[in-house]
């Protein structure tokens, strides 16, 4: 039996983490609304008092929200994150950070490989030629991204669970910025409407999320960059497999594939008559 873990196969810690931390800060904010009458607060007490009811409400309730979480864009957060950086890069000691969120640049950062590779050995200018960018002056689309990584993934498994890893901590963490967004949304909400009695158990939380989403904002692109970089040095490691892969042409078979029988085009059928 394997444990759920991020980052795993099929791991439910992905999308039911985000999901129960929305959850609890949405029933902590419900709880402490002004206006909120008793018999509200009662179902919530009733709800926390049974542990069984409790599970059983987290369980339905916080992978419900997760999946919602999930199906949000990773690029969203990624642009906001370039965003910012940009707005730092215009700082005297952090102009360096610019280099890493160009705009209009979108995954996997074509214009920003292509300067970075400059610095790197030449071998490395090669793959970004024959691999990464095989098209001169064209700027390579996300399909040509995915479809490395499924030529990758063909060659080595364990390179695969690599790219796998990168990719689901991207979006793990992307689905815990728009949860920690939300949730703070919702505190701040509770905190406005009860101007005149303020709680330190929602002021204290609504400072840590305002935080959380200041470091997440200033270094998800950096991770994003990471998943990127761990496809182009997978890229370079493979490059004699990938290049004859990526050059085929459109009816041309796979290297070391089965050739398979050909279907005529007609089929004639012989009906005979007894």
């Amino acid at each position: 039996m394997t444990v759920p873990s991020i980052g795993e196969p099929r791991g439910i810690l992905e999308i039911f983490v985000p999901g129960l931390f929305l959850l609890t800060n949405g029933i902590l904010a419900a709880y402490f609304l002004p206006g909120n009458d008793a018999s509200a607060k009662a179902v919530i007490d009733h709800i926390t008092a049974s542990a069984g009811l409790s599970f059983i409400v987290a369980i339905a309730m916080g992978y419900c929200l997760g999946v919602a979480l999930r199906l949000l864009r990773t690029s969203s957060a990624d642009r906001w994150s370039g965003f910012c950086l940009r707005l730092l890069g215009r700082l005297p000691f952090f102009h360096r950070s610019a280099r890493f969120a160009i705009k209009g640049d979108k995954f996997p950062y074509p214009r920003i490989f292509a300067r970075r590779v400059e610095e790197l050995p030449e071998p490395a200018q090669v793959v970004y030629r024959d691999t990464w960018c095989p098209r001169p002056g064209q700027v390579p689309p996300l399909q040509h991204f995915d479809l490395l990584k499924q030529f990758i993934s063909t060659i080595d498994e364990r390179a695969a669970k690599e790219m796998y890893a990168a990719e689901a901590l991207c979006r793990y963490v992307a689905n815990s910025f728009y949860a920690i967004l939300a949730s703070l949304g919702a505190v701040t909400t509770t905190l406005v409407l009860r101007h005149t009695t303020p709680l330190i158990a929602l002021t204290a939380p609504a400072v840590i999320y305002f935080l959380a989403l200041l470091v997440i904002s200033f270094n998800f692109r950096f991770l994003r960059m990471y998943e990127a970089e761990t496809v182009f040095a997978l890229a370079y490691r493979y490059h004699t497999t990938l290049q004859p892969l990526l050059h085929l042409a459109p009816n041309e078979p796979l290297p070391n594939a089965p050739t398979l029988p050909q279907i005529p085009n007609r089929i004639t059928i012989h009906v005979h008559h007894h």
